[in-house]
């Protein structure tokens, strides 16, 4: 109720935004179309979301917020195309009331889940959640969900392999096998069960799949993906005959996308390189002078693994730590081996390496800068996974 509440007043606050900035006035008596569209928008909002499934708690913070927010005003243009005459609302209202509800939901909901976690918190009201598969992703995320700021509490796992009685986290215990899932979670007062891929064998999966469906279930199901295979991969469901099967999709740009990107970047690029090529023939000329070389280079990991000499000034040319030493992979942009923003560029010998923990990476074209830049002196090889797994 706290939700739909804030949807409501979300949309009210947008109209009157809107109304403000074009008719000069928050509401009058002449603005009869706009209150009425107003409290449309309201009620469409609210049954969109209902019918979207995310006026459920664990579901507030979805990205069909933006889609529910945009009902509204796409109905108003469909009607006034369809009844003719004048528009219904001014244009300027209905993009300003649309731009602000999206604005507007996103923060309600945003703040919405915050304040409902911290009354849960206060008032002992949790989550009572129950994991299914004691690996140690299960355990780390058992451990993650049983902090107090979380709202939940893990009340054990169920495991194929660990006896039932097994210490997993100080005070959580394995509660039983997989296939006794619908007697633990009734007798625990489960609200939400959490199947770990992976962690279970094919019979049990099996059983978890078919369970997990049932529209009598008084708990809700959810799957925990492991963080690679939720960054590097998106999946969509298709059909061969009867069988549903999905379709693994590496997360990266493709069609029009990657075409735009390239095309800003090498527009980018080619004109950096004029900009900073009275450096280069100065940084040439230094080179002959001192009969040094002028380009340096390492051999890394471009898409699909295919290597390339990542190019840079020599270091007797341009100070190690300076941002200049790496000027010269623009060419490298140029030539389509590198993008201006992307995950860092993986040398050979770490291809080995790289390829068994982040095979998502590959599909991707290192970058000259990206948010491993903030922390490039200190990051490790895993947390170096974990930044560039996190851009894409």
């Amino acid at each position: 109720m706290l939700v739909a509440a804030g949807d409501v007043v979300a949309i009210w606050l947008a109209s009157a935004i809107a109304s403000q900035i074009r008719l000069g006035a928050w509401y009058g008596p002449d603005m009869g179309n706009y209150l009425i569209m107003t409290a449309l928008f309201c009620g469409v909002t609210f049954v969109s979301a209902w019918g979207h499934g995310i006026y459920r708690e664990t579901s507030w913070a979805s990205s069909k917020v933006l889609l529910v927010g945009s009902y509204g005003p796409l109905l108003t243009i469909v009607s006034s195309y369809l009844l003719g005459g004048s528009p219904i609302v001014s244009r300027l209202w209905l993009l300003t009331t649309w731009l602000a509800g999206c604005a507007l939901l996103i923060v309600f909901r945003f703040s919405s889940k915050k304040i409902v976690q911290a009354v849960r918190v206060y008032q002992d009201r949790v989550f009572r959640v129950l994991i299914v598969g004691a690996s140690p992703r299960g355990i780390s995320l058992g451990k993650d969900l049983g902090q107090d700021e979380r709202g939940s509490v893990v009340v054990g796992f169920l495991d194929d392999y660990l006896r039932p009685g097994s210490e997993v986290l100080p005070g959580i215990r394995v509660l039983g096998h997989p296939q006794d899932l619908k007697e633990i979670a009734l007798r625990g007062a489960v609200d939400e069960v959490v199947l770990i891929g992976g962690a279970l064998s094919w019979e049990s999966e099996r059983v978890m799949a078919e369970m997990g469906v049932l529209s009598t279930n008084q708990w809700e199901t959810r799957i925990a993906p492991s963080f690679s295979e939720l960054l590097s991969s998106s999946s969509e469901i298709g059909y061969r005959g009867h069988l549903p099967l999905f379709t693994v999709n590496p997360l990266c740009l493709r069609g029009f996308n990657i075409w735009w990107k390239t095309g800003i970047e090498f527009t980018i690029a080619a004109s950096m390189s004029l900009i900073f090529s009275p450096l280069w023939i100065g940084l040439f000329l230094k080179s002959k002078l001192r009969g040094a070389d002028f380009l340096d280079h390492e051999v890394v990991q471009g898409v699909g693994g295919k290597n390339f000499a990542f190019l840079r000034f020599c270091s007797d040319l341009v100070p190690s730590n300076s941002a200049l030493l790496r000027l010269p992979a623009l060419i490298n942009v140029l030539r389509g081996q590198m993008s201006l923003v992307g995950p860092i560029p993986i040398p050979v010998t770490e291809a080995v390496e790289s390829q068994q923990v982040r095979p998502g990476i590959i599909t991707m074209r290192p970058g000259l800068t990206g948010l491993w830049r903030f922390h490039e002196d200190n990051l490790g090889f895993s947390e170096r996974v974990t930044v560039d797994l996190a851009y894409v």
